[in-house]
């Protein structure tokens, strides 16, 4: 599911989670943050960073990584250095 271009059907299966009882993590939505990034889909990258949070989730490695990434692919450079900083101020390295 996270090659690029298929970021959409990512997405359904995450949001089809809840209904199967299952509760999405960390590595879930690293997962569907990285099908999105590789799509170019920078905004949804950020909706799935609101959504983990709402989960009350925290960012991890691997999430800032992808969101730096697909803020980076999508040109937003000033939200990637400041994704890069706090992942640094995380202490993730």
């Amino acid at each position: 599911c996270g090659a690029a271009f298929r970021w959409a059907t990512t997405l359904d299966l995450l949001s089809q989670l809840p209904s199967r009882t299952l509760r999405p993590d960390e590595v879930t939505y690293g997962a569907a943050m990285g099908a999105t990034a590789r799509g170019t889909q920078w905004l949804k990258s950020l909706q799935l960073l609101d959504s983990m949070r709402q989960n009350q989730l925290a960012p991890n490695a691997m999430t800032y990584s992808c969101l730096i990434e697909a803020c980076s692919l999508g040109n937003n450079w000033q939200q990637a250095i400041a994704f890069l900083v706090n992942m640094r101020s995380a202490r993730f390295q």
